[in-house]
């Protein structure tokens, strides 16, 4: 668990957005997945909205999706996890489907919002049942304000730190009436029928939070999505100190997919990264005003790595649980 210091300094200052923003109660850690959860530095794992998903058992596998989905998919609609890397420019916003439920990691700037309230409507998307908002920057919550406002979300999880971002006191104000928010400071995890999806923040968050500069980039949450014998790791904008934590480690992050790091920079310690993930595809979620560099190019290209970008279209990536299919739009 984060010092209690730390926490402090959290209360007071969501104690001073909810004087100026109105009264209401904040629930600012998340008790309630706390209480069931292991050990201290255990990865705790729940069954992904309990409450509303009680038929999930009975329905599971018939094409039929729990009353309480938020998302909803057209009868008969293949059991494929599918993730769709948005074209949003230089920033993130990728959204998970998977047998009726929707999730989301990211919304891009605020810009951006168009760009994602049309895909959502275009796929028949009415509401969204996970949103991982990894860091504070405007490239990453830029339309989560909007978002929360425009759709029902049943849980949000976010990244647990304190940042000095105009848009953290935006959120921060948005979400403080609300009891489904979790500020992730362990590893935790949630099944969403046969998907597992993994929340990873930094294992020793101090030293990065010391750095003022790159804070928000290392205090990311990383999110890993298993499906049959696949994994899908998504990395957010880690950077080098925070990769240098888990190459240190003996953390388990391979996956068969990875969503590279901060826009297609590229950092000596990222081939190690790699080599530890091997990965069969990579996705860079950036745009032509910040082009991948070209040492990752040359990274992924001798590793024999194919790559997608989003520069020009949306990428989707299609998992049955035993095969991976990587597509551009069109």
């Amino acid at each position: 668990m984060r010092n209690k210091s730390k926490h402090l300094i959290l209360i007071l200052t969501l104690v001073l957005i909810a004087a100026v923003a109105g009264t209401g109660t904040w629930k600012y850690l998340s008790k309630e997945r706390r209480a069931e959860s292991a050990a201290p530095g255990a990865a705790e794992t729940v069954s992904y909205g309990a409450a509303s998903y009680e038929a999930a058992a009975e329905t599971a596998g018939s094409g039929e999706t729990p009353a309480g989905a938020a998302g909803r998919t057209k009868a008969g609609e293949e059991a494929l996890l599918t993730v769709t890397d948005l074209d949003v420019g230089k920033a993130d916003c990728a959204v998970i489907r998977y047998k009726g439920n929707t999730g989301m990691i990211d919304t891009g700037t605020e810009e951006s919002f168009y760009a994602i309230d049309s895909f959502l409507k275009k796929n028949g998307i009415t509401g969204i049942d996970y949103l991982i908002l990894t860091h504070y920057h405007q490239d990453h919550i830029g339309s989560a304000v909007r978002i929360l406002q425009s759709y029902p979300v049943k849980e949000v999880y976010c990244a647990d730190y304190v940042s000095e971002k105009k848009y953290y006191a935006r959120l921060m104000k948005e979400l403080k009436d609300r009891d489904n928010v979790f500020f992730v400071d362990q590893d935790i995890s949630f099944d969403v029928y046969e998907l597992k999806v993994e929340i990873i923040p930094a294992s020793d968050p101090e030293p990065l939070i010391e750095d003022e500069n790159n804070k928000d980039n290392n205090m990311s949450l990383m999110t890993r999505l298993t499906l049959g014998d696949r994994r899908l790791l998504f990395t957010a904008d880690i950077e080098k100190d925070r990769i240098a934590q888990i190459l240190d480690s003996d953390e388990d992050i391979s996956a068969d997919w990875i969503k590279t790091p901060h826009h297609g920079d590229f950092q000596k310690k990222q081939k190690k990264l790699y080599e530890r993930v091997n990965p069969e595809y990579a996705v860079i979620s950036t745009s032509y005003e910040r082009v991948p560099e070209e040492g990752l190019i040359e990274c992924l290209e001798e590793m024999d790595i194919p790559y997608y970008t989003t520069m020009d279209k949306d990428v989707t990536t299609v998992c049955d649980g035993h095969e991976i299919k990587v597509e551009q739009g069109e």
